[in-house]
């Protein structure tokens, strides 16, 4: 006797409306919670891959991070370098730092410092103005200050830095940890930072050797990049310069497969991110005092150096300071300087150009909803078929007899498969993972408990019922009966 079609049709809506529910309800943010650790764990276990990507030496080397931290206050203030001994520095300090940046003529700079109400304790305001004319007039390299939101009207102090530079948007919301590209501003849509820089590296005239793929300049308003991190070290600027050792790159199997166990262990097991994370920057970092000094008093052989580390190249500045929080997240090397975002958010679109990673979107939650159905389907479907076999033997089990195992295994590889072709295929983030693997355990419960079977014994019994019961209102009675029926059932099989 075959098996019915009827426990494959009851179980695939059944699952299917479980799902969705758990996708849609989104209770106390459980499913933004998940899907965030499902992308950092997938994330760190393929950091090792984007390291290995042909453009990707290429694109690291045309971007340099300056940085300003306590210590390096202290060292250029020792030196005479700066007037402040604490942050906030001054502003002439700040327009002493950019002008020695721009001497070295980079493509462009980036200062992720926001200046938004002038400090009526600093009066050097002005001095920092002319000297980035004077360093404008010279070099001709762009200037690029952080202006905050899209829709933000800019204050009057912003106003006079847009006349040697331009302001651009480093700051959204309802993005979670997706970087934006261009966002709708007051009066027309403004390009965000990583984008304008891109655009400035790539899209004018002598593109870097970076630049991969080149990206549409008209992208829409809203399209956000889910940001890929790498997980190899950069090589110093100025190797003698380095405090602490960071491990080298060597690129080979061995490497690589060292890596990608520990970016599984990272992001699958929990309790030991501090122990595996990356402690060394991926992109190239110099710290300011090292700049100011080697400007002033370094050998030509450093000089030599640091002038091929920035020249042509796209600088960021940008601080790491305790107590300002100006911080970010990241899946491979954990709390890092928001300016890093940045870099990693340009290097991304240098590396893949118009086949960028994408953000979730409205269409992403749609191939959300399908993938769990194709899940469910491979589910029932392997449990429609196991139950046919143990049917078909002789002596076998009743059906349902199998293991929640199955529906484990079945959905975990479904899963993976789904995330990769979304990843690979349609350039798309990947799935919520550890929410449909939650959802499946959920389902596998049910399986093990015997409820579907529960429900196909009602059916079956109320289907037999109105068969045989031809008169009006039958399918009320004939559903109380099989309801009384499978109450009896259920407490035969609790007895």
């Amino acid at each position: 006797m075959n098996l019915p079609l009827w426990h494959f049709w009851i179980r695939l809506p059944l699952y299917t409306v479980l799902g969705l529910i758990g996708l849609l309800m989104n209770p106390f943010g459980i499913s933004d919670i998940t899907d965030q650790a499902s992308q950092d764990a997938f994330y760190r276990v393929i950091a090792p891959t984007y390291d290995r990507h042909p453009y990707n030496e290429r694109a690291r080397n045309e971007i340099v991070v300056v940085l300003i931290d306590e210590n390096a206050i202290a060292q250029m203030y020792e030196r005479h370098a700066i007037g402040a001994n604490e942050w906030p520095l001054l502003y002439s300090d700040h327009g002493a730092i950019l002008e020695r940046i721009l001497a070295f003529d980079p493509r462009a700079v980036f200062a992720d410092i926001y200046f938004k109400k002038e400090r009526s304790t600093d009066g050097s305001f002005n001095r920092m103005l002319r000297r980035l004319q004077r360093a404008e007039q010279r070099h001709h390299a762009p200037v690029i200050f952080a202006g905050g939101y899209a829709d933000e009207v800019p204050s009057p102090i912003q106003r006079k830095l847009a006349k040697v530079g331009t302001l651009s948007v480093n700051g959204w919301q309802d993005f979670g940890s997706a970087y934006p590209l261009r966002l709708p501003g007051r009066n027309q849509v403004r390009d965000t930072v990583a984008y304008q820089l891109y655009r400035i590296a790539c899209l004018g005239e002598n593109p870097r050797p970076g630049c991969a793929r080149p990206l549409a300049t008209n992208i829409a308003e809203g399209t956000a990049l889910s940001v890929r991190w790498g997980s190899a070290p950069a090589r110093p600027v100025l190797p003698e310069y380095v405090n602490s050792r960071c491990d080298d790159t060597p690129g080979t199997l061995p490497f690589m497969v060292r890596e990608t166990v520990l970016g599984m262990l990272t992001g699958l097991v929990g309790g030991v991110d501090d122990e595996l994370r990356v402690r060394c920057p991926y992109h190239q970092t110099l710290f300011a005092h090292e700049l100011m000094h080697i400007a002033r008093d370094g050998s030509e052989e450093e000089r030599r150096q640091l002038s091929a580390a920035l020249k042509d190249r796209i600088v960021l500045l940008g601080i790491t300071l305790e107590g300002l929080h100006d911080n970010v997240v990241s899946p491979v090397h954990g709390l890092i300087p928001s300016v890093m975002l940045h870099a990693m958010a340009l290097d991304n679109l240098m590396v893949y150009g118009a086949g960028f990673t994408r953000a979730a979107d409205d269409f992403l939650d749609w191939i959300n909803y399908g993938a769990w159905f194709v899940v469910v389907l491979i589910v029932c479907s392997v449990l429609y078929l196991i139950e046919r076999w143990e049917q078909a033997r002789p002596g076998g089990e009743t059906p349902g007899a199998h293991s929640r195992k199955l529906v484990y295994v079945t959905a975990l590889g479904a899963v993976i498969v789904l995330s990769l072709l979304m990843f690979a295929v349609l350039n798309y983030e990947p799935i919520n993972s550890i929410g449909f693997l939650g959802i499946a355990v959920l389902v596998g419960e049910m399986v093990h408990g015997g409820t579907s079977e529960r429900l196909i014994g009602l059916f079956m019994r109320y289907r037999h019922c109105v068969r045989t019961n031809r008169r009006s209102l039958c399918w009320f009675r004939c559903l109380w009966t099989a309801c009384k029926g499978g109450a009896k059932d259920a407490q035969a099989t609790t007895g």
